[in-house]
């Protein structure tokens, strides 16, 4: 029988990916957020941005968008999308007019529950199986991923 070296290699190196396995995290909580919110018509891709608005009422859209270090085009069209569903009413600056306020509305209020008791359980299912010395120790080095990741996002930024 022959051996095919290049698959063994492939297959030692494709299951230790850190990337590859922080992005099936990633798709695998934003179907379990998209799931569990399916009928409130707030997508993975609001979730952030409605919570941190409930979080820092009348937060300016530039503002969000800073905090949640996306780009001011993504930003504009999450909360788009939720003042189209209900959830949020933005409000001109009154003197800066191209400055917007957000703020949660009503519906956006009533359904923050729900949003938290998703947050809680997407943490409880990552969370699920580890011992909590287990998980202080994956906080601690997933912190020290998100500092590395940040600090080369600011030398590519830097440099490009």
């Amino acid at each position: 029988m022959q051996h095919n070296h290049h698959a063994h290699y492939h297959d030692q190196h494709h299951h230790r990916s850190l990337g590859r396995k922080f992005g099936i995290i990633a798709r695998n909580i934003q179907i379990i957020v998209r799931e569990t919110l399916r009928d409130s018509s707030i997508g993975s891709g609001q979730f952030m941005f409605l919570h941190r608005i409930f979080l820092n009422d009348g937060i300016s859209q530039q503002e969000l968008s800073r905090i949640l270090d996306v780009d001011k085009a993504t930003c504009a069209r999450a909360v788009f999308k939720l003042a189209r569903a209900g959830y949020v009413r933005r409000k001109p600056d009154g003197e800066d007019h191209r400055l917007h306020h957000l703020h949660l509305t009503d519906e956006g209020i009533e359904i923050m529950p729900r949003i938290k008791r998703t947050m809680q359980m997407v943490t409880d299912i990552c969370a699920s199986g580890l011992s909590g010395e287990e998980q202080d120790e994956l906080l601690r080095l997933l912190d020290m991923v998100v500092h590395s990741t940040a600090t080369a996002i600011d030398t590519i930024r830097r440099t490009t």
